[in-house]
């Protein structure tokens, strides 16, 4: 199974100063309308990164998105290997997808994605 990175996740303070920060250095646009409390910015040829609003920032920091084919045999090999589902499947939209999230066998956090 190939499994990529198909989305990043950046907690942040405040979405406005992310977004002059941001567009600024690396010329991004970054969409503050597309979902409440979220910016999105699509990346030609690789993974898209979300910006989401926290009070604090996590010790986790940022968040890995991998995009996997099935979300429930993923979390099955995940706990089998000694990882732990931190949050079970779920649906981000009809339109959008699924997503998971899992901590490794060291405690690090990602995300699954899948269409389905």
């Amino acid at each position: 199974m190939v499994v990529k990175v198909n989305h990043v996740e950046i907690p942040v303070l405040d979405l406005k100063k992310a977004k002059e920060f941001f567009d600024t250095i690396f010329m991004w646009n970054i969409d503050l309308e597309a979902m409440p409390e979220y910016g999105l910015v699509e990346l030609t040829g690789a993974a898209s990164i979300g910006f989401f609003i926290v009070e604090i920032i996590p010790d986790h920091g940022i968040n890995v998105v991998f995009e996997v084919e099935d979300i429930e045999q993923s979390l099955k090999e995940i706990i089998g290997a000694g990882g732990k589902v931190t949050r079970e499947k779920y649906q981000i939209s009809p339109e959008i997808g699924y997503s998971a999230q899992f901590q490794d066998c060291f405690g690090n956090e990602f995300g699954l994605f899948s269409d389905k």
